[in-house]
């Protein structure tokens, strides 16, 4: 299982695990989430927020932009082998809101 992403900037898929580290590797270099968007169909209200289901919720562009910058900032303590997927989805994130499905 992992996480399926689209959005303005095409489609990428990590891992349950890759998601996580890249998330926590964004936080690590000051991303700081402003929560996802709900499903499609979901109330607002009743939404979580969560970046870590696959229920199709929204990350905004704003947000998107954010994790773009912390990733940028953080490349450099990657292994050389991970810099590339990360700047293909550093460049995916630029492109604008994805869903997480």
């Amino acid at each position: 299982m992992g996480m399926d992403i689209s959005g303005a900037g095409g489609y990428f898929r990590w891992t349950n695990l890759g998601w996580s580290e890249v998330l926590s590797l964004a936080r690590s270099a000051g991303w700081e989430p402003v929560g996802t968007g709900p499903p499609r169909g979901v109330l607002k209200a009743d939404w979580s927020g969560t970046y870590f289901s696959n229920d199709g919720q929204l990350v905004y562009a704003r947000d998107a932009k954010r994790l773009a910058d912390a990733l940028e900032r953080a490349i450099a303590e990657c292994p050389a082998e991970d810099n590339e997927t990360l700047r293909e989805f550093i460049a995916f994130c630029r492109a604008g809101s994805f869903r997480l499905h």
